[in-house]
Order: C-alpha cells, then sequence, then structure tokens
C-alpha cells in the first residue's frame, strides 16, 4: 500500500504544470509611486484562492519571489 501511495504522489507531482505568472501588477499608487504585485494563476483552476503577501522591507528583488512551492511539492490550487 506504501507503495502505490507513494507512486500516486510521484506521478502526480510530474504531471503538475507550472502555474501563469504575471509580473507587476498595480494594486495602488502612493505619492507617484506604483505598488505592485506578482499574481501566479494555475494551469488549471479551480474555486481554491491562496493569498501570500511578503513584506519586501522596502527593496525590491524579483529573484525573491516564488509561488510558494507548492506545484513542486504536489498540491495545486
Amino acid at each position: 500500500m506504501k507503495h502505490l501511495l507513494f507512486l500516486a504522489l510521484v506521478t502526480t507531482s510530474l504531471f503538475a504544470q507550472e502555474p501563469e505568472r504575471i509580473r507587476d501588477v498595480i494594486y495602488t499608487k502612493h505619492d507617484g509611486v506604483a505598488l505592485t504585485k506578482d499574481v501566479f494563476k494555475p494551469a488549471q483552476p479551480n474555486d481554491a484562492v491562496i493569498i501570500k503577501f511578503v513584506s519586501g522591507g522596502w527593496k525590491s528583488n524579483h529573484n525573491g519571489i516564488s509561488d510558494g512551492g507548492g506545484p513542486q511539492a504536489g498540491y495545486e490550487a
């Protein structure tokens, strides 16, 4: 039974599709500065929603933004 569960988890993670990433969506402007966010849309959407806000500490680094590792771990939104 353990082998069957392991096989199901591995198979699911292999077929997981990468989410679409929409960069620099402006959600507001303050004092003439656009505040932006990145939006991740799953390849196969459903009614589930996950919202994750990360403070950049007043620094911007696009390399530090990730999808949370969900698709690679086999979890789908």
